[in-house]
């Protein structure tokens, strides 16, 4: 069968669904006849619908992935990794004086595919949570658990990718090789081949760095470095991503630009993303759900769904639905604040 109308459906639903480039088999019917075939696009949950053109009716079904053919990214996919902190307590010893408690008793599951952020007063607990979770750290309490594995397992493994607030890229290497690090290191450990060019260069595409995959970091501006940073997270493949206020050195028009092109990124890989941020506006455009950090020691005061529109369309932020969120938000927050005041007063 002429492969055009497979080619118009895969052209004509890119935008349209939740997931991109997931392959599905498609039902053409077109005057009196039926053709079957292949297509590009799906979404997240396997839902199918009618895609109409002017010369066809395509009908999607039975959605399936497999990673090695899909178009639009050539990283591995992801497989769902709940994240689940049971009990979770760290303490730190000091030199003098009493011993730092940074968190306390912290129970949290975050969903596959889910983008959560942390919020909460300086110093309570949120970059802590972070390199808990990512097996950078060990808890004094309670455990990690990402899927069946613990987090120094998954680490191992590549489960994580990680953007702190500063790029922390290395001088001597060009933006490709900066990129490609993190997938050469251990990988007898994690089974996961080092990344090719042409995964590199692809993924620098996507972060809008096409002709600078030679550059040298000094020549990058701030902005840009941390393009570089997040195509280093997301060209892993890993199921979860943390991300430690990475935006927050950034100006107002780049750190716009840089939440849309995580919400693209994210929108392609599925990722589970844990985002921590002072930013409330930030943590509303972004966030399923955010969950609100009391001062130190860091417990669970308030966990709040939102679950906007992913890139936030223009004009989202003087809608209602944002304004409430907001507000809920800003709540919560103003009560930690004052929990952690009389918590210092006491």
């Amino acid at each position: 069968m002429s492969q055009e109308p497979l080619r118009r459906c895969a052209n004509h639903c890119s935008g349209t669904f939740d997931r991109v480039g997931c392959q599905v088999s498609i039902l053409v019917r077109r005057s009196n006849d039926s053709l079957a075939g292949n297509g590009v696009l799906g979404d997240r949950e396997g839902r199918v619908s009618p895609a109409h053109t002017d010369h066809t009716v395509l009908f999607l079904v039975s959605v399936h992935f497999p990673p090695s053919r899909d178009p639009r990214n050539s990283m591995h996919q992801p497989s769902p990794a709940t994240v689940r902190c049971i009990g979770l307590g760290r303490t730190y010893a000091a030199r003098r004086g009493d011993p730092v408690h940074a968190l306390d008793g912290l129970d949290l599951t975050l969903e596959p595919e889910t983008i959560t952020v942390l919020i909460g007063p300086s110093g309570c607990g949120k970059s802590t949570l972070l390199r808990l979770i990512g097996g950078l750290d060990r808890p004094t309490t309670g455990e990690v658990r990402i899927g069946n594995r613990t987090a120094d397992d998954a680490r191992q493994a590549k489960q994580f990718g990680f953007v702190p607030q500063a790029p922390t890229l290395l001088s001597w290497r060009s933006v490709r090789d900066n990129v490609r690090l993190l997938t050469e290191v251990n990988v007898k450990a994690s089974g996961k081949a080092a990344s090719s060019n042409a995964e590199v260069d692809a993924m620098l595409a996507a972060v809008g760095l096409r002709g600078f995959e030679s550059a040298r970091p000094s020549t990058l501006s701030g902005g840009m470095a941390q393009r570089v940073a997040l195509a280093r997270a997301f060209v892993l493949g890993a199921d979860v991503l943390l991300l430690d206020e990475p935006f927050a050195a950034l100006d107002e028009l780049t750190r716009a630009e840089m939440r849309r092109l995580l919400c693209e990124l994210w929108v392609a890989h599925r990722s589970t993303v844990v985002f921590s941020t002072h930013d409330l506006n930030e943590a509303v455009l972004l966030a399923d759900r955010v969950i609100v950090l009391s001062g130190r020691p860091g417990r669970i005061i308030a966990d709040i769904p939102v679950g906007l529109t992913r890139p936030a369309p223009e004009g989202l932020e003087d809608t209602p639905a944002f304004g409430d969120a907001l507000r809920g938000v800003r709540a919560a927050l103003r009560a930690a604040q004052q929990q952690t005041t009389i918590g210092r007063a006491s």
